[in-house]
């Protein structure tokens, strides 16, 4: 009997750790999805990925931030913009090239 609830204790603690946690929760009112925003996040460089989470989620100032990541804050503040930028245009659908009826003149001749 205890040997059936140790097994289950250590089942139970080991799964916990096994699965990560998400990083976003699911909010039906969003415009944005959880699962691909995880994965546009984890695209970014390392250093990139973690002056964004340490800025937005942990509210860091962009000193703190350059201390715990050992660079300096005026870079720290660059590569915040630049990893904020490639997540805007990772968020931006995908434009379709337009052809208007003049050019679907053009290419039958």
């Amino acid at each position: 009997m205890n040997l059936a609830r140790a097994e289950r204790r250590r089942s139970k603690h080991e799964a916990a750790f096994t699965v990560p946690s998400p990083w976003f929760e699911p909010d039906s009112g969003s415009f944005i999805d959880a699962q691909l925003a995880t994965s546009w996040l984890q695209q970014l460089p390392d250093v990139q990925r973690q002056i964004v989470t340490a800025r937005i989620w942990a509210d860091l100032t962009f000193e703190q931030i350059a201390e715990v990541v050992d660079r300096p804050t005026a870079t720290v503040f660059r590569l915040f913009r630049e990893a904020i930028e490639t997540l805007r245009q990772q968020m931006k659908p995908p434009v379709e090239k337009q052809t208007t009826p003049e050019r679907k003149l053009e290419n039958r001749r």
